[in-house]
């Protein structure tokens, strides 16, 4: 259940200046808003009926255009189909008529060519050329020599050039579209793809001749048509459209509507534009009369269209449309009525900028003022200059902020110090200090118990740092430290005599008081004291000066009584650190001080490291906190130590082990026995018959004792034994002894548990050596597995077998046992990793847990490369292997010099075993040599060749 006490929601509050400019600024807000909404809705709607408006207009205009132009064109057919041209049979009568049909292309609009087919097949087209200096073309194509004709012709008409060819040329106007016009009495509008090869589509309207031979036509591109309802009325901003009823083909359109269809009069339902398909289904078969106004469509996707019809209804074949989205008549509708509503609004923006200059120049000094408040809340206390008034009350404020700031100012110092300052005295003086400047005074010190006495840690005079005092100060014989000695504040205006245990700051200033404040700990035992020397004040101000001092001195006491228990933690968990190595070397008199001489080693590499400015090097510059770790983890690198049995450390010969001596004894007991049948033996033989016996016996005797002295040296373990040495322990072995005496007598619980089950014949014949399954120890429990670690654990604990030790090929210790040395780093790092360090403390267990990884990757327990291992654990790898070389307390082997342990070490170092860096650094600073004047005998410190063990490094 949450038992925290809830908040209560603070008002806010406002200026009156402030609260009037808002208020007035709101009621123009609002007249303004609704004014502008008002006006934004009957301009929408008007803009919107505008638009219609104008498309209605634009309708009718084009219309007038379509149907203007069509009544000319008809007009002019009709007094061609009167001509003499129809009589006409030959190219040269019918040339003489050019300048006539010259008349019916003006010299702008959407008619661009005349043309006239004859009943023979011939064919002539007039087109008035756009630009350069033919101003017209004639095409004559003579039906019976399939030749085709082009003149070109100046604006007068006169000929400029003239060329012939051979052509094929297909009619463009086809047979059937010639007989339609032939009987039709009127003229006739039809759909042509081109009426030459290479022509654009066009619309033909065409009249028959009064013969009823010949067909006389004006036909106008569609690209001319828009055009010249361009040039005519303005830029459309629609579509035109033509379409061919019947077919259902669009016969011209905007390259926008196509997309990626180009091909000649597609089909509507072909086309991928939705208004395409949508006017596929809309369009009727027959002319019908249609709505003035349009009609909408809405495609599929909710889009709407605005489709005007053009022609009327008049053409029987074609449709001309006009297409406009209804988006874009929205879109012109909102933006007119949003410029209408902004001009609207604009009236009203001079008000604002007026109430607020009112506003900000009555509210300016107390919104300075609200502004360093808000900078004192977010703790930003620098020095600012704060505003002024010819009030009273205003100024009164403004001092009691200045004051309030640079109080924060001080609590926030002093609060960096605790942080920033990590030794006791430097602590102490910068806080004696901002308090001192906090609270104006002439001097302060702080006293700290130590024993019965005081001792001056910090003082200041007058700004300047007085030195602390070595003497302890007795103040229990002074009046002035009466009530503080009990534990209570005190404050007391001076004269001489109270002024003597002060003497330390100098001259007493006249009027001056002292505040003292006593220092507790959390149990209210007293821990010194904190002065102030204060200069004479109003008794108000002074309760406040005692306030504030009685604030600061509980920061003052909690930082003394924090640094004192870190001192006092640290000292412990060093000395705990220290009783851990001891006991590891105390439980072996042969690797004791092992754990003392590392962290020596160890941290004077480190130094030099820290020192080199090289490769990796370069960037390893430890703090105070990296030090105290790196040494920590330098103390506790074989911790785990404390897990391994003594006998499998201090083993110094194969065949070494704990063991029950029952054993021993049993054997002592087959001897007294062999040796009382031997007496009775002996007692029944003569003297010259003994000597014969012995005689006999004695090259077995001098066999037995050379094999003895091969397996003793066996179990010694000095060097590497061949596998032919292996093999002659394993034949000597097989040599057989008579057992009278029960394996089972003596022998604790668990040693009968592990013999084999069944009855014990006796006399037994065994083997001299022999692996017995009774000697297989096995694990108490399943060794716990960690992905993180390669060390494989063996199938038991230990093996004991005879056979099995002495042909151990490597030292003295079994694979068993082996595996139990190299698992304390194992029992290092789970042992560290279970202590609760502390933050600068958390690398400890990578660094003492890694220093028997190799570089190469192959060491252990996690089989971590150079890289991957902590560069404080390869320091410690170094001083781990040179202590245990030089070291002259092993057991197993003779301590090296210093130069046949550098020589083994470059070995190790070229087979992957060390980082080459640090080994290098480890030569070149000669700390092997100050290692050897300090802890190695005189014989072992010989002459080293640095040059020879750096070489390719």
């Amino acid at each position: 259940m949450n038992t925290q006490p809830t908040r209560a929601r603070q008002p806010r509050r406002l200026s009156f200046p402030l609260f009037i400019a808002l208020a007035m600024s709101l009621v123009v807000l609002v007249v303004a808003l609704v004014l502008a909404g008002q006006t934004y809705r009957e301009a929408m709607a008007q803009s919107l009926a505008e638009q219609e408006r104008q498309l209605d207009n634009l309708t009718r205009m084009l219309r007038l255009r379509v149907t203007a132009n069509r009544n000319l064109v008809t007009a002019q057919l009709r007094l061609m189909a009167q001509s003499k041209l129809q009589e006409a049979a030959s190219w040269p009568e019918r040339e003489r008529f050019l300048p006539q049909l010259m008349e019916l292309l003006p010299r702008s609009g959407a008619n661009s060519s005349v043309f006239a087919r004859f009943d023979n097949g011939d064919q002539l087209m007039l087109t008035r050329q756009p630009g350069g200096d033919a101003r017209w073309q004639v095409r004559q194509f003579d039906a019976a020599s399939q030749q085709e004709r082009l003149i070109l012709l100046d604006e007068d008409g006169a000929p400029r050039q003239r060329s012939r060819r051979d052509v094929a040329l297909p009619a463009h106007l086809g047979q059937a579209q010639f007989e339609q016009a032939l009987a039709s009495d009127r003229t006739v509008q039809l759909p042509l793809m081109s009426l030459w090869p290479g022509e654009p589509p066009v619309i033909a309207t065409l009249q028959a001749a009064s013969n009823h031979r010949s067909v006389f036509g004006v036909a106008a591109a569609l690209t001319d048509i828009r055009t010249a309802i361009a040039q005519q009325i303005g830029a459309l901003e629609g579509y035109l459209l033509v379409i061919d009823r019947h077919s259902r083909r669009l016969i011209h359109a905007d390259p926008a509507l196509l997309g990626a269809n180009q091909a000649a009069a597609p089909l509507l339902t072909d086309l991928p534009h939705p208004l395409l398909r949508a006017l596929a289904q809309t369009l009727s078969p027959a002319p019908e009369r249609h709505d003035p106004h349009g009609v909408t469509l809405t495609l599929p996707k909710g889009e709407q269209w605005q489709i005007r019809h053009l022609d009327e209804g008049t053409r029987p074949d074609v449709e001309l449309l006009y297409a406009v989205p209804a988006d874009l008549l929205h879109q012109r509708a909102v933006a007119k009525a949003r410029q209408f509503t902004l001009s609207l609004l604009l009236c009203f923006a001079p008000a604002i900028p007026l109430i607020g200059w009112m506003t900000r120049r009555m509210s300016r000094p107390l919104h300075q003022l609200t502004q360093e408040i808000g900078r004192i809340g977010a703790f930003q206390l620098d020095e600012r200059p704060l505003p002024e008034a010819p009030v009273s009350e205003f100024h009164a404020l403004v001092q009691a902020i200045r004051r309030m700031r640079d109080a924060l100012r001080n609590f926030v110092n002093i609060g960096e110090s605790l942080v920033a300052k990590q030794d006791l005295l430097p602590l102490l003086q910068g806080m004696l200090e901002e308090t001192n400047l906090a609270l104006q005074a002439e001097g302060g010190a702080i006293l700290l118990r130590e024993g019965d006495a005081f001792t001056l840690a910090a003082a200041c005079w007058h700004g300047r740092e007085l030195p602390a005092m070595a003497t302890p100060l007795s103040l229990e014989h002074h009046a002035l430290f009466a009530r503080p000695l009990q534990g209570h504040p005190h404050w007391s205006d001076l004269d001489d005599a109270l002024w003597r245990p002060l003497a330390f700051f100098g001259q007493r200033p006249s009027g001056a008081g002292v505040a003292i404040e006593p220092l507790k700990d959390h149990g209210g035992r007293l821990e010194g004291f904190m002065l102030f020397v204060l200069p004479a004040m109003a008794p108000t101000r002074r309760d406040g000066h005692l306030a504030l001092l009685r604030a600061c001195s509980g920061s003052a006491a909690s930082a003394v009584l924090t640094q004192r228990l870190l001192h006092e933690q640290k000292s412990l968990l060093d000395a705990m650190v220290r009783l851990l190595a001891d006991t590891i070397d105390a439980k072996s008199p042969h690797t004791g001080g092992h754990c003392r001489r590392v962290p020596e080693l160890a941290l004077q590499l480190a130094r030099a490291a820290s020192a080199s400015q090289e490769g990796e090097l370069a960037g390893f510059t430890p703090g105070p906190d990296q030090w105290e770790a790196i040494e920590l983890a330098s103390w506790l690198h074989d911790c785990g130590k404390i897990t391994t049995p003594e006998f499998v450390v201090d083993k110094a010969t194969k065949l070494e082990t704990p063991y029950n001596r029952i054993h021993e004894i049993r054997t002592r007991f087959e001897v007294l026995k062999r040796d009382a049948l031997i007496a009775a033996l002996d007692a029944r033989l003569s003297s010259d018959e003994q000597a014969a016996a012995r005689a006999a016996i004695a090259p077995q005797w001098c066999e037995l004792d050379e094999e003895f002295a091969f397996v003793a040296r066996c179990n010694q373990g000095n060097e590497f034994m061949r596998d032919e040495d292996q093999a002659r322990v394993r034949a000597i072995g097989k040599r057989t002894w008579l057992r009278t005496l029960s394996l089972r007598l003596g022998l604790s619980h668990e040693e009968r548990a592990r013999l084999p089950a069944g009855a014990e014949q006796l006399p037994a014949c065994e083997p001299l050596l022999s692996d017995r399954p009774e000697q297989r120890i096995p694990h108490a429990a399943p060794p716990p597995t960690d992905p993180r670690f390669t060390l494989q654990s063996p199938e038991c604990l230990y093996d004991q077998g005879e056979l099995h030790n002495l042909t151990v090929s490597r030292g003295t210790l079994t694979h068993e046992e082996r595996y139990k040395i190299n698992e304390h780093i194992i029992q290092t790092i789970r042992m560290l990793e279970a202590l609760p360090f502390p933050r600068h403390l958390a690398e400890v267990p990578l660094m003492a847990g890694g220093h028997h990884e190799r570089a190469d990757g192959k060491g252990y327990p996690a089989g971590l490369t150079s890289e991957q291992t902590h560069l404080c654990a390869r320091i410690i790898a170094i001083a781990d292997v040179f202590e245990a070389l030089t070291a002259s307390d092993r057991p197993y082997k003779s301590p090296k010099r210093l130069g046949e342990a550098l020589a083994i070490m470059r070995k190790m170092t070229d087979g992957g075993h060390f980082d080459p860096a640090l080994f290098a650094l480890f030569v070149s600073s000669g700390i092997w040599r100050d290692y050897g004047q300090q802890h190695l005998a005189s014989d072992q410190c010989d002459e080293v060749d640095e040059v020879a063990l750096l070489a390719g490094l």
